[in-house]
């Protein structure tokens, strides 16, 4: 185990690419507080949690309010003592054409995806310098913040995790001298509710296979693996990039 009795935060926790972050940092034996909107579906990933035999929390969380961010590392640290590991995934996603996307939706999309980040980033490392034993961020992202999709528009979104990507630039920089890591991880297309409902049936889908050199759309788990080195001893001398995990899909 390569996290053993490290805590971890994951915001966005209860499903998706956040679920497979929380489900692999457990068996690498961290201790899991997931942070997200939704109870009903966390709960089912706590459930699963603790049968590996981890500690769990569940704090109802909006990134974008910084409120709510300080209750979820107040309560963190008063059940556990301490933060190791934050890994900022909750996002949405918006499609919408460039001409039709309303201020609202702009606003909606980036406070969730990068305010939510640096908020959730600030509070943690604030505990973590307090800690003096330093710590790691890893910061989801996408192949979307370096690239544009041109099946599908969602400007914001795009927008917002080219954001993340430089976020995590500047703060590895800055924290490097609390020995905090910060890295970035950024996903190809995933076996996701979204991505479900945007390949609605068998030839979209391999629309979407052909483009990836390794043949397949990443799985939730193959995400929580990258997460789970960076995170690990075995990254201690990298900080400040992003890692994309993608099956080849940036090699054209």
């Amino acid at each position: 185990m390569k996290l053993l009795d490290k805590v971890a935060i994951i915001t966005g926790g209860n499903k998706g690419i956040g679920k497979g972050i929380s489900l692999r940092l457990a068996e690498e034996g961290s201790d899991v507080v997931i942070a997200a909107r939704d109870k009903i579906s966390a709960e089912n990933v706590l459930k699963e949690i603790r049968k590996k035999g981890r500690d769990c929390l569940f704090v109802k969380t909006d990134v974008s309010k910084k409120e709510e961010v300080d209750v979820m590392i107040e309560a963190t640290i008063k059940q556990f003592g301490e933060i190791d590991i934050l890994v900022n995934n909750a996002g949405i996603v918006i499609d919408r054409p460039f001409l039709e996307i309303t201020e609202q939706i702009w606003d909606r999309v980036l406070n969730v995806n990068l305010k939510g980040y640096f908020l959730c980033s600030q509070a943690a490392a604030k505990a973590m310098v307090r800690k003096k034993k330093g710590g790691k961020i890893i910061n989801i992202t996408s192949i979307q913040g370096v690239r544009v999709w041109t099946r599908h528009f969602h400007a914001p979104y795009e927008v917002s995790k080219a954001g993340i990507i430089m976020l995590t630039k500047q703060i590895a920089f800055e924290l490097a001298p609390y020995k905090i890591n910060v890295n970035a991880v950024g996903p190809g297309p995933t076996e996701t509710q979204i991505l479900n409902y945007i390949t609605t049936s068998p030839e979209k889908l391999n629309e979407f296979v052909k483009d990836i050199p390794l043949g397949r759309i990443a799985k939730p788990s193959d995400i929580g693996a990258a997460v789970a080195f960076l995170a690990s001893e075995d990254a201690d001398y990298i900080t400040g990039v992003t890692l994309f995990v993608d099956g080849g899909r940036m090699t054209h």
